[in-house]
């Protein structure tokens, strides 16, 4: 069960994290839209990544 909630998180982490490195890399600036999901996206992925952790931790 924690391996798919740290995969989870790892996605929710990592694909707006390259979205956004892709489109500043090749000198555009990142749409509004994107800024803001890609970051809350990114936030919501690290707290899911906690919570994994603890599950991997404690649970089962």
């Amino acid at each position: 069960m924690s391996n798919i909630i740290l995969q989870i998180a790892g996605v929710m982490f990592g694909v707006p994290m390259v979205l956004m490195l892709v489109i500043a890399v090749t000198g555009n600036d990142i749409p509004s839209p994107i800024l803001y999901v890609g970051g809350w996206s990114m936030a919501l992925g690290v707290i899911v990544g906690g919570i994994g952790a603890v599950v991997a931790r404690y649970g089962g």
